[in-house]
């Protein structure tokens, strides 16, 4: 009598980004998907809008076929490493599983990694082109856009740009990837082998700048995001604090400037002005030594003045703004925090209670688990904790070496 398989128990509630198990498999056909989309044929790709209709946000066809064919070519490179979603899932479900079968899950996790970095790529790029060219136009309207969305299975509790984690980890391994000049040459090759256009010095350069600023911009997003009463509150306190140190300071090296101690340091640069300016003037009719007698002291007295004033503000201004930006963050957070917890509450209390959703299913890139219906459900298997232990828990350098014999065996091969 064969063995029942016992359910998997739930861990925990998915706290990061989920990739579905179809993500490659509709990346595979994203050129059919975004043609049924828009209900037209491939001639669509040659069509050029009319100037009015593209400033109001329509697309030339050209545009959306260098996206297309821009996800298509890394798609070529590493097709001979993909593994079919219902196999993959079988694989991760499986609670003993083999060495050989795990370098394959991670390797499989390696390529969706850069998968995900190519298409939040092509949403960064149809963003710019609406931003450049279509002021009337939104990123919302472009079926592309859309279509990735829904390829990555993006919504506002599951996003790979909120969820910071999944971001670091998906740039760094692209980024790894393609910061090396042999595998551009490898996937030309490969690319080559298909009759397919190779990939550009520009494409390549541009991919790889977007990976190098796109978690920087996306970190400070999310400080907002998160901290929105704080952010305000830190960067207003901050300049206040910086205005009151800056007069304070200013004030103070005034009554110093103007206090009679300082006459005597006055009357030596008045002296040093007059013996410079002097021998300077030697020879000249313009500079004679009753001018320099009366100039010489004016100047010092200014350049002394001007001096024990702006020292003391320039040196109080930083001090005083992190001190008001320390006071602005204490006083925004508490109004932050009872917006976080009004927000929880609806989400997960009210909003659950009206409209109950079933949680997504797919694979938690931040850590390799896999979740079903948003529950953490990973086998306990030895096997799988090593593989799936998190990036910052992991040694940099290991970790960095795995990706990059991972990534560049899957597209080398």
């Amino acid at each position: 009598m064969p063995e029942e398989k016992k359910p998997m128990q739930k861990k925990g509630k998915s706290n990061h980004y989920v990739a579905p198990f179809t993500l490659i498999d509709d990346l595979l056909n994203i050129r059919q998907l975004y043609l049924k989309a828009i209900e037209k044929d491939e001639t669509v790709f040659t069509q050029k809008p009319w100037p009015v209709t593209a400033f109001f946000g329509k697309t030339k066809g050209t545009v959306r076929d260098k996206q297309l064919l821009f996800i298509e070519k890394f798609m070529i490179a590493i097709q001979h490493q993909i593994i079919d979603a219902n196999n993959f899932e079988k694989h991760l479900e499986n609670p003993k599983i083999e060495q050989n079968e795990a370098v394959l899950i991670e390797s499989q996790l390696v390529l969706i990694k850069v998968l995900i970095a190519v298409c939040l790529y092509v949403r960064h790029s149809i963003t710019e082109e609406y931003s450049k060219y279509s002021p009337f136009g939104s990123p919302s309207n472009s079926k592309l856009y859309t279509l990735v969305n829904q390829i990555l299975a993006i919504s506002d509790k599951n996003s790979p740009e909120k969820d910071i984690s999944t971001l670091r980890i998906c740039c760094q391994t692209a980024y790894r990837l393609i910061n090396n000049q042999d595998e551009l040459n490898k996937i030309n090759a490969k690319l080559n082998v298909n009759g397919v256009e190779k990939l550009s010095e520009e494409e390549w350069t541009d991919f790889k700048t977007f990976l190098e600023e796109k978690v920087a911009k996306e970190e400070k997003q999310k400080e907002f995001r998160d901290w929105p009463f704080s952010s305000l509150t830190e960067c207003c306190f901050g300049y206040i604090g910086g205005a009151v140190g800056a007069t304070f300071g200013y004030v103070f090296g005034a009554m110093v400037a103007f206090s009679n101690k300082t006459d005597a340091g006055k009357n030596r640069v008045a002296s040093m002005f007059s013996s410079l300016a002097n021998q300077g003037a030697v020879g000249t009719f313009v500079a004679t030594a009753a001018t320099t007698n009366l100039i010489a002291p004016f100047l010092a007295y200014m350049l002394v003045n001007h001096f024990l004033k702006i020292l003391p503000a320039a040196s109080l201004y930083e001090p005083s703004k992190k001190a008001g930006q320390i006071a602005g963050r204490f006083f925004g957070y508490c109004p932050d925090k009872c917006l976080q917890l009004a927000t929880y509450l609806y989400e997960n209390g009210i909003n659950n209670a009206n409209n109950p959703k079933k949680g997504i299913s797919g694979l938690q890139i931040a850590d390799g688990h896999l979740v079903k219906d948003g529950y953490i459900v990973t086998p306990d298997s030895v096997l799988i904790q090593d593989m799936t232990a998190t990036e910052e828990t992991k040694d940099e350098s290991a970790s960095t070496a795995a990706s990059s014999s991972y990534a560049s065996s899957s597209l080398s091969n």
